[in-house]
C-alpha cells in the first residue's frame, strides 16, 4: 500500500498524532496513517546520547499534536539474543536516559502517557511470543490502582485488567482520558 491509502489516524480516532520511530516498518506504518514523523538520527549503542535526543524531539512535537508515539527498540534485541542481563540493562537505560528525562521536561498536570510494549520477547524464548505485555497509563485525572511494580504479573492485577488485543488500547485510553 502507498501512504495515504488508509484512513488517517486523526480521521479514525479524532486526534492528531506524531511518531518517533527507529525502524523502517514502524516508520512506514506511521506514514500510512498520516502521523507526523520526527526526524531523529538512527539509534546507536550509546543510549545515554541517543535517548535524550528523542526526549527533546518528544517535547518539541507534543506542542503541535495531541499524542506522540515513541518506539524504542532497545529491549527487543537482547530478547532475541537470549540475553537476560542485556534486556534488563536495556529497560534500565530507557528508565534512566529516556523516561526520567522526559518526566523532568513535561507538565504532569497537563500530560497523559502510556508505557507498554508492542510484543513480548522473553530471552528464554529468543523470539516474540503472544504473552501479555504490561500497560501503564498515567493521566492527571486518573487515580493510581496501587500497583508497586511495572511487570507482566503486576499488570495483570491492575485496574485495566487483561487487554486482549492492541486494537483495544486506543478506545480504552480515549474513554479514560477524554471521557
Amino acid at each position: 500500500m502507498r501512504p495515504g491509502t488508509l484512513p488517517s489516524f486523526r480521521y479514525l480516532h479524532g486526534f492528531k498524532m506524531a511518531a518517533i520511530v527507529e525502524m523502517p516498518v514502524e516508520r512506514g506504518i506511521a506514514d500510512m496513517l498520516g502521523l507526523a514523523i520526527a526526524d531523529v538520527p538512527p539509534p546507536t549503542p550509546d543510549k545515554e546520547r541517543d535517548y535524550p535526543i528523542r526526549v527533546d524531539k518528544t517535547v518539541e512535537m507534543i506542542r503541535y499534536v495531541d499524542a506522540v508515539y515513541i518506539h524504542l527498540k532497545g529491549p527487543d534485541e537482547p530478547g532475541h539474543d537470549g540475553d537476560f542481563e542485556g534486556k534488563v540493562k536495556a529497560i534500565e537505560d530507557i528508565d534512566r536516559f529516556f523516561l526520567s528525562k522526559l518526566l523532568d521536561k513535561i507538565d504532569l498536570d497537563k500530560t497523559a502517557f502510556i508505557i507498554t510494549a508492542d510484543h513480548s520477547t522473553p530471552p528464554s524464548q529468543r523470539g516474540h511470543t503472544a504473552d501479555p505485555v504490561p500497560l501503564y497509563l498515567y493521566a492527571p485525572n486518573l487515580l493510581p490502582d496501587g500497583l508497586k511494580k511495572f511487570s507482566e504479573r503486576e499488570a495483570s492485577r491492575g485496574s485495566l485488567g487483561r487487554i486482549t488485543g492492541g486494537w483495544d488500547i486506543i478506545p480504552i485510553v480515549k474513554r479514560i482520558i477524554w471521557g
